[in-house]
């Protein structure tokens, strides 16, 4: 049987100070005892917001044209760089289009393997 543990006064403001700016993964590892499910759980319950923010039109344009750029040749600019263009995302909010945006662009050029 599972056993709940409440959380900690220092937990809760940890969780307060840092949810948003770091990834659930990077809190879990910080917060022992607590999986990622009840930081997500815990910080609902709270009422805080993950930050992220939505990407517009414009910023979308400026990543694939960035991608494009850097699968194009010498690997420049790093992804790090690319993060740095858009200040209001963090890197891991970045990171994480960019391989949304890759997944989509293979699947898109993948070979059509249906049958007439």
């Amino acid at each position: 049987m599972l056993k709940l543990i409440r959380w900690t006064p220092e937990e809760l403001e940890f969780l307060a100070s840092n949810y948003g700016t770091h990834t659930i993964q990077w809190l879990a590892r910080r917060l022992p005892g607590r999986t990622p499910d009840a930081i997500w759980r815990q910080a609902n319950r709270l009422g805080l917001s993950s930050g992220y923010a939505v990407w517009t039109p414009d910023e979308v344009v400026l990543l694939r044209d960035l991608l494009a750029r850097r699968e194009a040749g010498d690997r420049s600019p790093s992804y790090r760089e690319i993060a740095a263009m858009f200040p209001d995302k963090y890197f891991d909010q970045v990171y994480g289009k960019i391989k949304n945006m890759r997944h989509r662009m293979k699947k898109d050029t993948s070979p059509d393997t249906r049958t007439l």
